[in-house]
């Protein structure tokens, strides 16, 4: 936006946090979106956290999530 061109470029970039959190699942794979993260279990379980103000985490709320919790 705003530079004219009309091509999308992205640019990769590390994680800008890390945090220990306890939890009784192991994650195997995880993605991150807007404000919400989600990882698959080494169960084929989806556990989520972060920002839930549209539902996104599956928990069957709209209150976000500081720990992994499974996708009811």
């Amino acid at each position: 936006m705003g530079t004219g061109s009309t091509t999308i470029t992205a640019e990769s970039r590390g994680a800008v946090a890390t945090a220990e959190v306890s939890v009784d699942v192991r994650l195997v794979n995880v993605t991150t979106r807007f404000t919400h993260t989600c990882g698959v279990t080494d169960r084929g379980r989806v556990a989520c956290w972060g920002g839930n103000g549209f539902g996104e985490l599956g928990n069957g709320t709209l209150f976000g999530s500081g720990a992994p919790a499974l996708v009811t």
